[in-house]
């Protein structure tokens, strides 16, 4: 990534590192709608090299399963900088919305306004934790999955390597390989289901915390999706059940009759 604000020395190895770039940007004078959109620029890049560090880290823990290192190295982060830095990006967003400047800012920055608006109304202090918990069981699923072996004609594969035969040109074999993928999983079913149940609960903490009833509708405000509302997916669903599904099992029986299969069932 190009910088523009902050010098390529700027390494963020510590939680001091990122809050001693965050408090400074906390005491930004902003004077200006020019300032104010100066301001926005300059965290969000710094967020970035925050994000790139993170991700990073996470590329070298999947790489790498079994290292340790590369595990407690990204926690630390999720941990110490992620977690603790949640109440200062609060604060950040709201020096923004709250700058008597904002609505002077050009059309184009309307949506960001919205955007950083949104965030500010779902935020919560005690779900800090919960977020830090959902993290750590995201790295505990994908631990368990990578390090599921299968043996394969006389090799021992990741699942990983294994989806590189899914695109075989031979059924026989992409069906072999499929069905192999999905007996490993089902060896660790106990230990995914637990997980998922997990996961479930603090999402669900983390929607009732905000004021929700359930976690769809925490999530769909989360993610932005201003221009339709749960409910219109669940007419779009309705939609597709009446209208695309019958068309695509008609598409399918007919492939099927042209390859001499049975058709898969939908």
């Amino acid at each position: 990534m190009q910088r523009k604000y902050y010098s390529d020395d700027l390494e963020i190895n510590s939680w001091n590192d990122y809050k001693k770039e965050l408090e400074k940007l906390l005491d930004y004078e902003i004077k200006s709608a020019k300032d104010l959109i100066e301001f926005w620029k300059k965290f969000s890049e710094l967020f970035k090299i925050k994000e790139d560090k993170l991700a990073w880290l996470y590329i070298k823990m999947t790489q790498y399963s079994n290292n340790k290192k590369y595990k407690k190295d990204f926690n630390e982060v999720i941990k110490n900088i992620e977690s603790k830095s949640q109440p200062y990006i609060f604060k950040l967003n709201k020096k923004f919305y709250e700058s008597p400047f904002r609505q002077k800012l050009p059309q184009k920055y309307q949506l960001l306004s919205k955007i950083i608006s949104n965030q500010i109304e779902l935020f919560r202090d005690e779900n800090i934790p919960l977020f830090e918990k959902e993290q750590k069981l995201a790295v505990k699923f994908r631990e368990i999955v990578g390090k599921m072996e299968i043996d394969f004609e006389g090799k021992k594969l990741t699942v990983q390597q294994m989806n590189a035969y899914l695109e075989n040109h031979d059924r026989e074999i992409r069906e072999k390989v499929w069905r192999a993928i999905w007996q490993r999983f089902a060896k660790d079913q106990s230990k995914l289901n637990k997980l998922f149940d997990e996961l479930k609960a603090i999402r669900v903490q983390a929607a009732k915390n905000a004021g929700f009833k359930n976690y769809r509708d925490f999530v769909h405000q989360a993610k932005g999706r201003f221009n339709y509302t749960p409910k219109d997916l669940e007419n779009f669903h309705r939609a597709v059940k009446k209208v695309i599904v019958p068309l695509i099992k008609k598409m399918n029986k007919k492939k099927a009759g042209e390859l001499g299969i049975r058709p898969v069932p939908i």
